[in-house]
């Protein structure tokens, strides 16, 4: 395996479904789903040739075989370290479990325009997805608002088993209400925006 070569990783990650802006504010209710998709290509790897990546990542001061990627997801307190639990459903919607959304396997090489859901290994896409819990505040004009912020993590497995953070994504500070939106009329402003928003890297 070469051990001369260094590549550098680019990420995407993009929210779909169920954001509007309010307030200039990217804004949700608890309630309703989103999605988030997530690919990464290696800038001058051709995957085409190399679709499992064979290449070594530096931890701990030394060399380790990447046996495989993965993509995770998890949201926090804005500028806090605080953890936001997500919850995701399956396709029986509310009557189905609530599960943790799980770490995901990702090969290389995907492209977000392109693919619309999960179903190519090149992409990953975590459907029906919910915060537990909305943000304080939420309109009222004596206390400070509160944000989430959603991140996308691509993860390193290695040969060892140990996981590697190599990248990720942060999305805009986002503000999740947990009432019915008419609680809500007074203070959104206009027609909802688009509701698909890339996430910074």
């Amino acid at each position: 395996m070469d051990r001369s070569t260094s590549f550098t990783i680019k990420m995407s990650s993009r929210i779909d479904r169920g954001f509007f802006q309010a307030s200039s504010d990217w804004t949700c209710y608890r309630r309703n789903y989103f999605q988030i998709s997530a690919s990464f290509s290696i800038q001058g790897l051709d995957t085409t040739v190399h679709p499992d990546v064979p290449c070594l990542i530096e931890h701990d001061g030394e060399l380790d075989q990447v046996n495989r990627f993965l993509i995770c997801i998890g949201a926090q307190i804005q500028n806090g370290e605080k953890i936001i639990e997500l919850v995701q459903h399956t396709p029986k919607r509310d009557k189905g479990p609530q599960i943790k959304p799980k770490a995901t396997p990702i090969k290389a090489g995907g492209d977000l325009s392109l693919y619309a859901t999960g179903s190519n290994p090149n992409v990953v896409t975590f459907e029906r997805v919910q915060f537990k819990t909305a943000t304080a505040n939420n309109g009222k004009r004596r206390a400070a608002q509160q944000y989430y912020q959603v991140h996308v993590d691509l993860i390193a497995e290695l040969d060892s088993g140990k996981q590697v953070l190599v990248a990720n994504s942060l999305s805009a500070p986002l503000v999740v209400r947990g009432r019915s939106p008419g609680h809500y009329a007074d203070t959104d402003e206009g027609a909802p925006a688009s509701s698909t928003q890339p996430l910074d890297n």
